[in-house]
C-alpha cells in the first residue's frame, strides 16, 4: 500500500513538467519528440533537462526572429519602445524562472528553470506572432 501512495504522489509531481509540455502551444514537434523519447527508468531527470534545453535554444531563436520580424514592421519612432520593452520582458522573464529554479520541488529545481524559460519565452513567442 505505502508504495501505491509513494508512486500516486510521484506520478501527480511529475506531471506538470512531463504532459502537459506534450499539450501547450508553441512548442516544437522535437520537443515534443524528445519528451516522448524519455526513458523513465532510467536517468529520465538528465533526459527531461536535455529536451528543455534544446526547445529552449530554439525558442530563444523564434523569440529574437519574431522581434526582428516586429522591428521591421514598426515606424523608426517605435524602435526605441520596442527594445525598451523587450529588455523590460527579458528582466522580467529571467528573474521568475531564476526563483521558479530555486525552488526545491520535483523534478528537480534545474529542469523547473529551464522548463519556466521555455515556457516563459514560448508565450511571448506567440503573443508577437499576434501582435500584427
Amino acid at each position: 500500500m505505502k508504495k501505491l501512495i509513494f508512486f500516486g504522489l510521484a506520478s501527480m509531481l511529475l506531471m506538470p513538467v512531463t504532459a502537459p509540455a506534450q499539450e501547450r502551444d508553441g512548442l516544437t514537434k522535437e520537443f515534443t519528440q524528445c519528451m516522448q523519447d524519455v526513458d523513465l527508468g532510467a536517468m529520465k531527470n538528465s533526459q527531461w533537462l536535455s529536451c528543455y534545453q534544446l526547445e529552449y535554444k530554439r525558442q530563444d531563436k523564434f523569440l529574437n526572429l519574431e522581434y526582428q520580424k516586429l522591428k521591421a514592421k514598426l515606424p523608426p519612432t517605435q524602435h526605441t519602445a520596442l527594445l525598451a520593452g523587450q529588455k523590460a520582458w527579458l528582466g522580467y522573464r529571467d528573474a521568475w524562472c531564476q526563483f521558479q529554479g530555486g525552488l526545491d520541488v520535483a523534478p528537480t529545481p534545474q529542469i523547473n528553470g529551464v522548463a519556466c524559460l521555455v515556457d516563459l519565452t514560448a508565450e511571448q513567442v506567440k503573443k508577437l506572432r499576434e501582435s500584427f
